[in-house]
């Protein structure tokens, strides 16, 4: 079996995610209580132009981020099969020393929620839930009504990163001798499209 290297500009992107991670994590950990936040937001908000740019732009630009950390799957939760290329992948899954090949087959963490096909643990579910998590402990009402907000970026970010993705590999012959595209079948293939 030939492992296939990480290519410089997936390492890139790891690192990348991994910082957006730290810092997001590193900025909410700064706030004790709503004061705090509301106080921080306040100094830096009190012109009526600047509310309402940051009250469009903050949004779009959380789900830009979000559709680029979608493309990321989290390394250290998918199968070894992550760093195969699809022929490997193929020739591993149908190797007869191989024991339980269908557990090969899935990855070891798929997420299922409305609204999204199954698909694997990104990035960007875990942004999405430090959000979340982080405007429930700061005001649990407030943290409530931007849940659905927070959750249906989330849900468009993924829909659009796994349509794009599905689209680049139907693209590239011969991945399937069926031709179709299964999220579970297919070996993941972080960083295709877009």
């Amino acid at each position: 079996m030939s492992f296939q290297p990480a290519s410089p500009s997936l390492i890139a992107a790891h690192t990348f995610g991994l910082a957006i991670l730290a810092l997001i994590l590193q900025g909410f950990l700064s706030f004790n209580s709503i004061t705090d936040a509301l106080a921080f937001y306040g100094v830096y908000h009190r012109d009526p132009i600047n509310q309402i740019i940051h009250f469009f732009g903050v949004p779009i630009i959380i789900w830009s981020m979000l559709v680029f950390l979608a493309h990321l799957n989290v390394p250290l939760l998918t199968r070894m099969s992550s760093s195969l290329s699809s022929s490997s992948f193929s020739s591993l899954a149908n190797n007869t020393k191989i024991k339980n090949k269908n557990r090969l087959k899935q990855p070891l963490l798929m997420i299922h929620l409305p609204g999204t096909d199954p698909h694997r643990l990104t990035y960007a579910a875990i942004v999405s839930l430090i959000y979340i998590a982080f405007y429930l402990y700061l005001d649990p009402f407030g943290g409530a009504l931007y849940a659905p907000f927070a959750y249906g970026m989330y849900v468009t970010a993924i829909n659009v990163t796994m349509k794009d993705q599905s689209l680049a590999i139907k693209n590239v012959k011969g991945t399937h001798a069926s031709g179709k595209f299964d999220i579970t079948t297919t070996p993941p293939r972080s960083w295709v499209g877009t």
